[in-house]
Formats: C-alpha cells, structure tokens, sequence
C-alpha cells in the first residue's frame, strides 16, 4: 500500500502543520515525565506519563508539595535548588519516588530554571526518567567489587591480576606475607621472572589453556625475596567483558610447601619401614579377608623353614596345628562382631615337620584405591617361653587354692603382660570366664588412657626402684563397660634380686570412683599410647646404632635417644663381649644368629636377653648393616626359681595389700589379720588375734555377717560382698566393703573364710553430698528450680494448716552484671551468697528460698492470710537487703526487684512462678528496687530475657 494513502496519512499531515500539536503529542506520548512546579515546590502541572511510571493520574498530585520523593534525597533536591539559585540554566539529581503502591523506584530528575526579566525563578520545568534497572544494576556492581577487594586484600592466598601475557596489574598485600615482595615492586613485571625454571613450562600450558577452559589449575616454585623458592598451588581464572573479550587474568596462589615436604617424608618414611619388616626376627603375614595368605617377610625361612613363595596361596590354617584351629577360628568369630584385638599363642608347622609355639598379633588394614581389606598379624617365636611356663603351671597348688577362694581379685602376670593364673573374683569383675583372661594381655585389658601410668610404675618395680605401687585404673570388659580397680602390685624376685613376675591384687572401687567424680565434676584424661611389640629391634650399621624401637623403655628402661649413635657393646656385660663379637661377624656375613647375653638395664643392672642378629638388605640387596632383636629371658632363665617362693608370694601379698585383710575360722575367731585392717580398726595384731568377727562389727550389721558365711558355705556364691560398719575403740564407725571367700582343705571341707575390708567412709560421705547437689544450688546452697517445684506442687496440692493461700515472691538482684564488670565474677559470686543469706534470714522455718540461677531468687510462703502477709515479708528482705555489702574491703550498695504471685491451694506452681516473674518485670520496668504485685489487666506481656 502506498504510504501516502494510508488512513493515517491526515494525522501525520495534522502534526507537520500544527506545531502545538506537535508539543502536545510528544508531551502526552513520551515516557520521560514533565512536570512545572512553582519556586517553592507546589506541582502545577504534570504529564500523563507519570500514571505510565507510576501509577499515579495527572489530577492526583496537583497542588501538592515534593510528597512523591522519598525523605532521605531531600539533601539532593536542596543541592539542585542551590545550584539553580546560583545561576545555573539547570541542575540533576538522582532520587527515589513513590510509588502508588508504596515502593520507591530510582528516577534521574533534570530541573530546568524559568525566569522572571530581573533573573528571579519563576517557575521550575522538571524532567524524570525512570533509571531504576540501571541503578540496581550499578549498586550491585559496586558491593560486587568491594567484595572481591576485601576478599582478596585480608585473604592468607596471593591473588595477581595480569594481562593475557602474563604481566602484573595488581598483586594482593598479603605477597609481602607470603613472599616477601612488596606489592609495589612486583607491578609491571611478568609471572614468568618468578617461576622456577623447571616449572616454566607447566605454567605456560596453563596459560594457554585458561582461553578455552576459562579456569585452569597447577603446581609450581615461586621465587621469594631472599632467593629460595617455596611450592605453591595456582588456580587461573580469566576475566571477560562483556562481548566475551578477555580483559584481564586472575590468578590465586596457595603455600604447599608443608604439604610436598610432608609427601617426601611419607615416601622416605615407607621405604625405611618396609625394610626393617623385612628385617626384623618376627615374621609378618597379610591376608585377604578370604583368610589365604598374600604376603609373607622373608623371616618366615629363616623362623620356619619354609620360603615365602611356599607360602602365598594358601590358608592360614594348612600351617597350624590341628589341635589350635579351632581357638583361631573363635578369635576369627570374636572380631567380626566388634572384639578387640587378641594375642593368640598357637603352633605352626616347621619346615622339618616338628611344631613350633608362636605369638600371633593381628590387625585390620583399612581398604585403600579400591581394594579389599587386609590383616596384618605378626608371628613371633614364644616356643621357649611357653614350655617354661608350662612347667611353672603344675606347682604352686596351696597358693592357689588361696587365691582362687578369696573374694577379690588377684592375678600372677609375667613381665611382658602374659597372665599366669587368675581367680575368680577376678574373672566377675572383668566380666570374662578364666580361658578369655589368659587369651589376652593386662595391657589389653587396661583402659588406654590408664596404660602408660601402669607401664611406668611396672617399670619401676622391673628396675628396682620401687617394691611394688598402688593405683586406681580401669579395665575394659567384654560388653563395652569399664571397671574401676583399686590395683596394688607387687614383684616378686629370684635370690639374685632380678624380678620373676608379678602378684597383683584388683578390688572392684568402680562405685566409689563414679560417686568421687561425679561429685568432683572433672576427671583428667591420660594420652593414648599405642601397644609396642615386646621385642626391641635395633639397626645397627658402620657398627653404630643408627635406630632402635621405642619398646626399649619397657625392656630396659633405656630411652631410644640413649642408644642411638653408640655401640652396642657398650651395654653388654664385660663377661659376654667376647662372645657376642664372633656372632656380629657371622651377621655382617650373611648369616643369622640367636645368642643369650647379659644388657645392662638403665637402673645400673643387667639382664639376661636372647639376641636374633640377622644381615640388613637394602633395596639394592646389599648388606649393609645389621638388625638385631632381643627380648629379656629373665623370667624363662629364673622360672625354676619361683617355685619355692609361692608360699612367702601369698604372705607378701597379704602383709602388703592396702585394704584390710584377715584368714576366720567357722565360728569368726581371727587366725590372721594384715597391718593395714590394724591401723584401720586402731587395734594391735595380738587384739584382734584373741577376738572374734562380732567383737568389731556394729551389732546392726552382725546379720548381714551371719548371712554372708551361710551364702558361701552353701556354695550359692564364690564369694559374698556387702557393705558393713566396723567399730574403732573409740566407738566411730568405719563404713567397710566386706568381701568373704570360703577357704578349704585338700579335701574339700570348709576350714575358714578369707576376708578383705576396703574402706569406703569417704565414698559413701561423696553419695550422700551427690543426693544434696542434685537438688540444691552449689554456690547458695539453696533448693534449685526442680526442687522448688516439686516442693510447691506438695504444697499446693494440700490445704495449709493455717492461713489459706500461698505466695511467690520472685526476687531479682538489681545491677548484677555492672558488679561483675566492675569488680570481677568473684565479686560477683560473694554478693550472691550474702544475700541469698539475708533473704533466708528474713524468712519463717518453713518458708523456702531457691536460687534459679544468675541473680534470680524465689521465697515460697505457703500459708499466709492476704497479700499483706507477703509484702511485710517482701519489706523485711529488701530492708535487710538495702544495708550496704562488704566484700574484700569493698562497699557494694544493693537492692532488689521482687514480684508477688498470690494462689489458692490447687494451683499450677509453674503459673504461680510465671505470674510473679511478669510482676518482676513490671518492677524492674517502673525503675527497680520495689515491689510489685501481680495485676492480671496489666501483666499480660512475658518478662524479657535480659532485665538485669
């Protein structure tokens, strides 16, 4: 169609001719608003637009003053009239405008002066557009890089900004941190001066990737100040603008220098490790979890006979002997469902068909890139040991029969931790019958955190230093509990003083340890330490020791820093040098050697050790040097000698327990009593020798004794324990643990009881304090919340003897936190006891004074007439209360804010409380230091949380 004659065609021609139509057409269609206002603001006219942008009509704001313009741009209005009335032809301001529907929109307003022929303002010609998208959008820009300057000035990394090119536009200040480079010095220089010349290449790869890959990673050496480099990890990021051109790179640095020095050192580390495994006596197996062997050290020849190679296939059980599958498979049993690791002692198969008795610690190893989990067990040769012990196990029978039927717990152990024997006082306490006991260890069975005292005064005794010690430690039973025993120890040593093994005797104090500590609230926390094989490994190469195993101390008591960089020969015996040179020689050779000689212990003694010296291989197979282990053989080299001691162990034992201990015959007539139950009693041996059971006993408690004897002699009970009251001569009581034992002859008949008696005074003292903390404030001594609740719901739900309502007066110590602030929270602490002490001493017997806790109090009177009844009480607290408070010196001036609940028997006591609270709050509220009564019309908001 011709545009000539479209119908259009007479409006475009109306508009071409008529300017005013002109005016008015683009007055009335632009989206720009118009507006003329008078000098001092008055609107006059407006533009249909400003319905368009918003929502407003034309004849809704004529006449009307700047109400449109949001208060806080009033300053910018006032600038543009400032400029205006300088002389200015116009001026422009950014603002926001309000909106019909109340939000403000950023608008850019251009005012244009009109003026009068002497110059003065006639009239103002404003112009707005709407600006709001593009003001979002800078604002968000701006705080956008605020962030990312705050981010990357205070950032511990290093972040540049460079060129495509690679040269420095802007470099974080923590590079002077880090790198040592003042910012300022590094500008205008190129990455590339910076970097390792090794790492040049990985850098410029990464460079050219980040154009197509827009993020980019790797690792490099960065040069620093002082000429060294350090290793850091680099991520690239590139900066584009707009149309997709790259206009900048950033790039952040992080210091790894810790983390590759810690991967060299594991490298190093691992290697050294799988030599010494590879080198050591004991021989170490891994098997899948399908139980066949993977991997086995070359110790296995030399232990066994039998190669590596011989092995790796096969099931562990082809090796053992028949008669100790089935104890491996239990132990296979017993760790599947959670146990804890074990020591197994069991025979393998020789290569020349004989059996050999070994030592078995496994071990889980954690899965790792994918594969299966492992065991690792470690086989050590205990053949030797185990037939001396087994020639110990057939003697010492009267001393066993003692020890089986005394009510405690008692246990031989050998210096390594092997149980000879246990009781069964001691399989009740652990919560293990005998078979579990001596499948494990003490240390096994000891808490981790208690092992490492344990060890330490072990170590003593070993050395001599001490007789024997006395501890409280915890012992781990099967089902996940803990026993707390009172343990005393005791060495007992062949004729030439060298210690054999060990007598210990355990009592079960786990109640009194639990009720001391709880009270006490604290308990500190031994380190863990992990388990150290028995055997000490030394390297030794050029003839100087070059490492030795930690398990040293246990052996020797020699720490390993002590033997490094010396000869071993220094510590042997001058008498066995000459013997142990030739087996050195034979080691350097290639041969494998086993000798005994005498070592000198770090308490100046020597003891008797078994050597295995073998050839160090390297990774190249070179020998070069030698690796020996040895464990002391005191124990099997003296075995025969402890056979004639058993008598004088269980009198040692007795003489040195520190509970007290006596031997009664059937009619309670002391045969034997130990010190320790004569300074308990304040009685003389011969006293007690002449009396009977009765004579000391508190005769409440004489039925409880009679009933004891009738459960151990009717065989219902091993042994008996049961709580009890001895009687000094001075008349005070002394609260015992009475553990009874039957003992018997040779025939079986009963002949007497074995009695032991732990004092537990200061136990029972700790229980009865823990029942008054549970309801009672620690610092006040006052009733705590519960217990004051509980107390007023028994009050409340009966009628009062006299008076006939209750009342709650909720107390608050006004200005507490300033006295803390000022003076210190010990301060603090004082002033609240002495005036939770005035209000007590305000109060009736049977009235109650709680502490809630902070500076909140609560008097309960439950029976008083009217509200009256309350307030003179109320008076007589805050009077007592206004006197001034002397604390270390100091005049502390103090007063309170109380609220009064008043109730009628059957009330809540938790609405009670809740209704003087808001009372309080009103009080604090109307200035402090009052008292004010609960008003229902007027106390309807809960109290606020901080009103102190």
């Amino acid at each position: 169609m011709d545009p000539g004659t479209t119908p259009n065609s007479s409006v475009i021609d109306a508009l071409l001719i008529d300017p005013e139509l002109q005016y008015r057409f683009l007055v009335e269609e632009s989206s720009d608003i118009l507006a003329i206002h008078e000098p001092g603001g008055r609107l006059r006219w407006i533009s249909p637009a400003v319905e368009r942008v918003l929502g407003w009509t034309p004849q809704e704001r004529i006449n009307l003053h700047l109400d449109l313009i949001h208060p806080d741009d009033y300053p910018a209005l006032a600038a543009v009239r400032s400029r205006l009335a300088d002389g200015e032809e116009s001026a422009t301001a950014r603002i926001r405008l309000l909106h019909m529907d109340g939000s403000f929109s950023w608008a850019a307003s251009t005012a244009r002066a009109v003026r009068d022929p002497e110059g003065r303002i006639a009239a103002l010609v404003v112009v707005t557009r709407d600006v709001h998208e593009q003001a979002l959008a800078e604002q968000a820009l701006a705080e956008a890089e605020v962030r990312y300057r705050i981010i990357a000035e205070n950032s511990g990394d290093v972040v540049l900004e460079t060129s495509d090119e690679g040269v420095i536009n802007w470099i974080s200040p923590s590079a002077g941190d880090v790198l040592g480079w003042e910012p300022k010095n590094v500008l205008d220089h190129s990455v590339m001066e910076f970097v390792h010349v090794d790492d040049l290449q990985g850098v410029r790869d990464g460079a050219e990737r980040v154009r197509t890959d827009e993020v980019t990673s790797g690792r490099s050496r960065v040069r620093r100040t002082d000429g060294s480099f350090r290793w850091f990890a680099w991520t690239q990021r590139s900066v584009t603008d707009a149309d997709g051109s790259e206009r900048s790179r950033v790039t952040s640095l992080r210091d790894i220098q810790a983390e590759v020095d810690a991967e060299k050192a594991l490298a190093d580390s691992r290697e050294f490790y799988r030599l010494l495994v590879e080198n050591t006596s004991d021989v170490v197996v891994r098997t899948g979890s399908d139980g066949r062997i993977e991997w086995v050290s070359p110790a296995a020849s030399r232990n066994f006979g039998w190669s590596p190679d011989a092995m790796v296939g096969t099931s562990t059980t082809e090796w053992m002997h028949p008669d100790d599958v089935a104890a491996l498979a239990a132990e296979a049993v017993r760790l599947a469902q959670g146990g804890e690791r074990a020591l197994l002692t069991f025979r393998i198969r020789r290569g020349d068909g004989t059996y050999l008795w070994v030592e078995a610690a496994s071990q889980s190893a954690p899965p790792s890139h994918g594969t299966a989990p492992t065991r690792i067990t470690r086989l050590r040769d205990v053949d030797l040991q185990v037939r001396a012990f087994e020639a110990l196990a057939g003697s010492e029978e009267k001393f066993r029969s003692a020890m089986h039927n005394a009510g405690f717990g008692m246990c031989l152990a050998t210096v390594d931790g092997t149980f000879l024997d246990v009781n069964a006082a001691l399989c009740e306490i652990l919560g293990r019958d005998e078979a579990d006991i001596k499948a494990l260890t003490w240390l096994e069975l000891t808490h981790p955190d208690d092992l490492s005292a344990d060890l330490d005064l072990a170590q003593q005794v070993v050395s001599g230093a001490i007789d024997q010690y006395r501890m409280t430690k915890r012992y781990l039973r099967p089902d996940g509990g803990i026993v707390f025993g009172d343990v005393t120890v005791k060495g007992v040593r062949s004729g030439d003083g060298a210690l054999t093994y060990f007598i210990a005797q355990i009592v079960d104090v786990t109640e009194q340890v639990r009720a001391r500590d709880a009270l006490a609230d604290s308990e500190e926390q031994f380190r863990l330490l992990l388990d150290s094989v028995s055997d000490v490994i030394v390297h030794v190469r050029e003839g100087v020791i070059r490492w030795v195993s930690p398990s040293l101390s246990d052996a020797l008591g020699w720490s390993p820093a002590e033997w490094m960089g010396r000869r071993f020969s220094e510590f042997l015996h001058p008498d066995d040098r000459p013997e142990h040179g030739p087996h050195v020689d034979e080691a350097l050779a290639g041969e494998t050697t086993r000798h005994r000689v005498r070592v000198l212990s770090a308490n100046g003694g020597y003891q008797w050790i078994e050597v295995h010296a073998r050839p160090f291989v390297d990774a190249q197979g070179t020998h070069t040097g030698v690796t020996s282990s040895f464990r002391v053989v005191d124990a099997e080299v003296k075995a025969t000698a402890a056979l004639a001691r058993s008598e004088e162990t269980f009198r040692t034992a007795m003489e040195s327990a520190p509970a007290g201990m006596a031997v009664v015959d059937l009619d309670r007539r002391f045969v034997e009593v130990n010190p320790a139950l004569c300074r308990m009693l304040d009685r003389d041996e011969a006293w007690l020798l002449s009396h009977r059971i009765v004579d000391i006993l508190d005769p409440r408690d004489d039925e409880v004794d009679l009933r004891m004897r009738a459960e151990v002699l009717s065989g219902r009970s091993g042994a008996v324990t049961r709580e009890k009251r001895l009687m000094r001569p001075d008349g005070s009581p002394v609260w015992v643990e009475h553990a009874i034992g039957l003992l018997q002859d040779d025939d079986g008949f009963p002949w007497g009881y074995v009695s032991q008696f732990v004092n537990i005074t200061e136990a029972r003292q700790a229980r009865e304090e823990l029942r008054f903390m549970a309801t009672h404030d620690p610092l006040t001594r006052l009733v705590n919340r519960p217990e004051l609740l509980t107390q007023m719901d028994r009050a409340l739900s009966h009628q009062p003897r006299t008076g006939t309502q209750v009342a709650a007066l909720f107390i608050d110590l006004d200005g507490l936190k300033r006295i803390n602030d000022t003076f210190g929270h010990g301060v603090g602490d004082a002033v609240i006891v002495e005036i939770s002490q005035r209000i007590r001493g305000q109060v009736r017997a049977e009235d109650l004074v709680a502490r809630l806790g902070g500076d909140e109090f609560v008097v309960f009177l439950p029976a008083v007439h009217s509200i009256d009844d309350a307030h003179r009480i109320a008076d007589k607290i805050q009077a007592a209360v206004a006197a001034p408070l002397t604390i270390d010196g100091r005049q502390i001036a103090a007063t309170l804010s109380i609220g009064v609940s008043l109730a009628a028997p059957g009330a809540n006591s938790d609405r009670v409380l809740e209704f003087a609270d808001r009372a309080l709050y009103r009080a604090k509220r109307g200035g402090r230091a009052r008292t004010v009564d609960y008003d229902p019309l007027v106390d309807h908001e809960p109290p606020s949380p901080d009103r102190n």
